[in-house]
């Protein structure tokens, strides 16, 4: 290792001659060489960003031309700042410039906040002069709320990555479910999941629900009053029981237990036989369908209300006196007519099928499908009718001369 020698100055101002290594001349060298390469990379990077940024200044200037004060301009309203039927879009107008930001107002108040050239649309005709601002200060969503039909933004909105179930959602926050608005990803399990929630709760608050459950238990099939009747008495006798070994002990409640012990064996049997009663009730659907399972739900589907005062002497007479009133048998003696008389009553084959309405005529055919149309051959939309054939219809013009 090789020494040098130089000259420092000691506190009172005398230079000394002092030893140094060439090592921390090199060190020294090496971390300002580093320092000053560090500090050129870090002028390159910021130079770089001011070119980026002045490029695309230079693009979005040619994108969206500079606007002027008083021109009208459109401004897109967030999802999230209105309702679903609020217009997507309010118009304004420019008020004043600063560094490239727009100050706009509207016919409800001034915006609070500045915009730039690449927030807002501007008209190519003029909505709102600038005279029709009035001087009151306020936010993007209170301007989108005046102008709304129906009051403005009624929803909040979670952005929530996984499930909503903590405290940490705002809509769980609020008590209320996830809309459509949240979750950006757009769930379609968890928007069905949603819509479900909603029907049944509309469904509940319209039609409570009747529920007889108690202590979470479900319903079964082959309960009845008389177990639960005798399910009562053993409860019954169970708390006395209870309440007799607290005041004399084990050997003052020996008739009291019995008594329980009675109480709930004749329930587990009674229970079990309803229980045994039921199974046969459900093999007896398979082996014959038509049998007492089906008389006793069509008893049950087929319960109608009785009707009132039928057990009154004469009530039943009455209604079906009412329902069925008797008519009197009218005479239909048939008439006599003589042989000459009936020689002498002769009709044509027309006259029969005008009196009769069954003969050629359309209308009457097409019944029977052996038209395809029952409207008249010569007047074209008139329907083939008797009444037509007598006294429209030019086809029957020489019948109807000769009859009259």
């Amino acid at each position: 290792m090789s020494k040098t020698f130089g000259q420092k100055k000691n506190k009172e101002g005398n230079e000394v001659i002092v030893e140094e290594n060439e090592e921390n001349y090199n060190s020294e060298d090496a971390l300002s060489s580093r320092k000053l390469s560090i500090q050129i990379k870090r002028n390159e990077s910021v130079q770089n960003l001011e070119k980026q940024a002045n490029k695309m200044k230079s693009l979005s200037e040619r994108r969206f031309c500079e606007g002027n004060i008083g021109d009208s301009v459109k401004i897109k309203i967030p999802d999230v700042d209105r309702a679903r039927s609020d217009l997507r879009s309010i118009l304004a107008v420019i008020i004043s410039m600063e560094d490239g930001n727009y100050k706009l107002g509207t016919t409800k108040g001034k915006l609070q906040h500045y915009y730039s050239r690449n927030q807002f649309t501007i008209c190519k005709e003029k909505f709102v002069s600038v005279d029709e601002v009035p001087d009151i200060q306020l936010s993007l969503r209170e301007a989108a709320r005046l102008f709304s039909n129906l009051g403005g933004q009624g929803y909040d909105r979670c952005t929530c990555v996984q499930k909503c179930e903590t405290r940490r959602c705002k809509c769980k926050a609020a008590g209320i479910l996830c809309n459509s608005k949240c979750h950006s990803a757009g769930d379609a399990a968890t928007a069905c999941k949603n819509a479900i929630c909603w029907l049944s709760e509309a469904c509940d608050s319209c039609i409570p629900r009747s529920s007889s459950r108690r202590n979470n238990r479900s319903p079964v099939p082959w309960w009845n009053p008389a177990i639960a009747e005798h399910r009562k008495l053993c409860i019954k006798a169970r708390s006395a029981y209870t309440r007799k070994v607290k005041k004399a002990g084990e050997a003052g409640s020996v008739a009291e237990r019995q008594t329980y012990k009675d109480q709930r064996k004749a329930l587990t049997i009674q229970i079990l036989e309803a229980k045994e009663n039921w199974n046969t009730l459900c093999a007896q659907v398979d082996n014959d369908p038509w049998g007492l399972p089906y008389k006793i739900v069509m008893r049950k589907l087929n319960r109608r209300k009785p009707i009132p005062g039928l057990e009154i002497p004469g009530r039943l007479e009455g209604i079906i006196e009412t329902l069925f009133p008797k008519r009197t048998v009218t005479d239909r003696s048939l008439l006599t007519v003589e042989e000459d008389e009936l020689y002498e009553a002769k009709f044509t084959a027309a006259e029969i099928r005008v009196l009769t309405g069954r003969g050629c005529f359309n209308e009457y055919q097409l019944k029977y499908h052996r038209r395809e149309s029952g409207e008249c051959t010569q007047f074209g939309a008139t329907p083939d009718s008797v009444e037509h054939a007598v006294f429209a219809c030019d086809a029957w013009h020489n019948w109807r001369r000769e009859a009259c």
